[in-house]
């Protein structure tokens, strides 16, 4: 490694254990600069999660990369609004959401593809994008034409051996396996040394067995190399397992920005809880000092103290997050049944039920693969959760799960996804 990667490499891990450009080949690019400055904290997991709307991220000014209240527009179209986050040295920040949310464009913006129309983009505190600049200030650099030959073999020979292709420099691209090519375009874009790498999909051009192996690779390389990165992907378990934190967006706004842990198991909003993994949600009504609701009252200590949500009034209509891990059926006579099994889906070591409550929910339910039920057959539902669950406000149509399955729909791939930690 090059003196200032073997820095970054170790700057990350001592952070660790305290605590899209150009679209070039398969989506990865980066961005940079040639001064370098000293490296901030990276947030330990659990302490740099925010939840956002159109405010501005604390401490942005402390950050490699920051956004503050940006926004972009095609026509009437509005693609970003109010966009703030900051990115910290060596941190890998995930940017998450359905088709049409904003991630890519962000990415366009950071690269100097695109300008923004309102807001500013700072690369170390320097201004390189802002409404009120007559144009931006692409900072992407490519290659190594300006080292010495002999640095330049030095270069590539490092960078060969980061991904593993040491000894295989002279081999032509048809000789190469899909990870290998995935390889040789990680090490291109990181041979100038950028400050920020982008990712754009970067894995979506492989099939899901070598996807699966070539995102551990990739954040091997990344964490070794020591270099920021803003990986775009609508890949959930993608996200999950590789980020530092996550930042959930949809329709231009980014909704929560937290760790991985975080924002799945506390959502802060109820598009975040219905988009990420398989969510339900149980219709409530409180009642003193508990929820009562199609399978039986639940206590307000299951219930999490997340913002305000402990301070819901008597009477009032709730919904609580539960996923197929939460709940467990057991066949019941009619007279007896919360509901019936409406569908079975079949994932080898496991089942998913999907149940509709008597009174209209939809929840799923995940049993081990020897346990199987009919469709149709009447159960009575179990809640059998070891933690804290979410709630949130009643919305108008949810009762009857319509709000939520065109949500569950898009993500049904990522129904499973899971913290890979």
């Amino acid at each position: 490694m090059t003196r200032n990667t073997q820095q970054r490499g170790r700057q990350r891990d001592a952070d660790r254990e305290g605590t899209e450009s150009t679209e070039g080949t398969d989506g990865i690019g980066g961005t940079n600069r040639t001064d370098s400055i000293d490296s901030t904290d990276l947030p330990a997991r659990g302490e740099a999660d925010e939840t956002l709307g159109a405010g501005t991220t604390p401490g942005a000014d402390a950050g490699v990369l920051t956004l503050d209240g940006v926004g972009k527009s095609y026509g009437a179209e509005t693609a970003l609004s109010e966009l703030s986050l900051s990115v910290a040295e060596g941190e890998i920040l995930a940017l998450l959401g359905p088709s049409g949310c904003g991630k890519t464009t962000t990415l366009r913006l950071l690269a100097g593809l695109e300008s923004p129309d309102t807001g500013q983009l700072r690369l170390h505190g320097e201004e390189i994008a802002s409404a009120e600049a007559s144009e931006s200030r692409p900072p992407e650099a490519f290659g190594l034409s300006d080292l010495e030959d002999a640095d330049r073999e030095a270069r590539v020979a490092e960078l060969l051996e980061l991904v593993d292709l040491a000894g295989r420099g002279e081999a032509y691209p048809d000789t190469l396996s899909g990870g290998q090519k995935q390889r040789v375009a990680l090490a291109r874009s990181l041979a100038p040394e950028p400050d920020v790498l982008l990712l754009d999909e970067p894995l979506s051009n492989l099939d899901v067995r070598l996807r699966v192996s070539m995102r551990e690779e990739v954040h091997r390389i990344l964490a070794e190399a020591g270099v920021t990165a803003i990986w775009v992907t609508h890949d959930q378990e993608e996200a999950l397992s590789i980020a530092d934190r996550v930042g959930i967006m949809s329709e231009g706004r980014l909704h929560q920005i937290g760790s991985p842990e975080k924002v799945f198991e506390r959502p802060a909003t109820r598009f975040v809880a219905s988009f990420l993994g398989q969510a339900g949600f149980l219709a409530g009504r409180v009642e003193g000092d508990r929820l009562t609701t199609d399978i039986g009252p639940i206590g307000r200590e299951v219930l999490d103290d997340h913002g305000d949500r402990d301070g819901r009034e008597e009477g009032e209509a709730v919904d609580v997050l539960v996923r197929p891990d939460d709940l467990r059926v057991t066949p019941a006579t009619d007279g007896h049944a919360h509901g019936r099994i409406v569908r079975q889906q079949y994932r080898g070591p496991s089942f998913i039920y999907r149940v509709e409550t008597t009174g209209g929910d939809v929840l799923h339910c995940l049993h081990n693969h020897t346990e199987s039920f009919d469709v149709g057959r009447s159960v009575r539902i179990e809640l059998v959760a070891g933690h804290q669950l979410a709630w949130y406000p009643r919305e108008e149509g949810s009762r009857d799960g319509t709000r939520d399955r065109g949500i569950e729909a898009e993500v049904e791939t990522d129904a499973s996804a899971t913290l890979d930690r």
